[in-house]
């Protein structure tokens, strides 16, 4: 699984300017860099500088060595496999089907932008009822008053 460096550091810097709401020209104007150049960074196609690395991290408020601090996408995906096994592995095969058939359902909504049509083919069923665990704790509000000892 080899990474492409340049493409890596690319998008971890185009990651990094987004969650600090910089647009390009933003990021360029604060670093000292024509918006093209940023672009070019960004994609992997420019073989930057240590020294142009310097400033875009200095314009983007972070260490240097944090442009690196970056996984591989098969890494990422990878992490995200095992901690949904690590959730499922004590469930039984009736709880795996339900949890499949809510993913499968929030997967359409996000996919599509809307829920799926229950007389499709396919599409959710209104009859499948979801089984509700019973509450095991009860809520302040609900929990049964105690009985108070008279004094003498």
């Amino acid at each position: 699984m080899e990474i492409n460096i340049l493409q890596a550091v690319g998008e971890r810097i185009r990651d990094i300017r987004k969650q600090n709401g910089y647009s390009q020209e933003k990021l360029g104007e604060i670093g000292g860099f024509h918006f093209s150049y940023i672009g070019q960074v960004e994609r992997g196609e420019k073989n930057i500088s240590l020294l142009n690395l310097a400033k875009i991290a200095q314009a983007l408020g972070i260490s240097l060595h944090e442009l690196f601090a970056f996984q591989s996408k098969e890494a990422a995906l990878d992490s995200n496999l095992i901690d949904i096994m690590q959730l499922l592995q004590y469930k039984n095969p009736r709880e795996i089907t339900i949890i499949k058939n809510i993913i499968n359902e929030i997967y359409e909504i996000y996919s599509t932008g809307q829920a799926p049509d229950p007389e499709a083919e396919g599409g959710a069923n209104p009859a499948v009822t979801y089984p509700v665990p019973q509450q095991t704790r009860y809520t302040v509000h609900e929990r049964p008053a105690k009985k108070r000892k008279k004094r003498e």
